[in-house]
């Protein structure tokens, strides 16, 4: 289940018995779990923000334009130059 599905089963009104709202909902606790898990590890959340350029031009054979971004993006990963991180502390809510 995918943020967007997640966000539309818990606007709607709840229904009792809706599995969309209900899996939405295990979804949210099972996430909700795991952050607390690491909490208890002494872990903290940060967002970070990882700025970079680079530029590459990479030949691949592919049947369509479509499956040469996706070759391509996948021949590139990696190759580029990392500039400045930005880090914030998530506080707990």
């Amino acid at each position: 289940m995918t943020g967007t599905a997640i966000r539309e089963a818990l606007s709607r009104p709840p229904v009792f018995g809706d599995t969309e709202q209900i899996a939405a909902l295990k979804i949210l606790r099972q996430a909700e779990a795991k952050k607390e898990e690491k909490r208890a590890e002494g872990k903290k959340e940060y967002k970070v923000t990882v700025e970079c350029s680079w530029e590459d031009t990479v030949t691949v054979w592919a049947a369509d334009e479509s499956e040469a971004k996706k070759m391509a993006k996948e021949e590139a990963e990696g190759d580029f130059e990392v500039y400045t991180f930005h880090v914030r502390e998530i506080f707990p809510t």
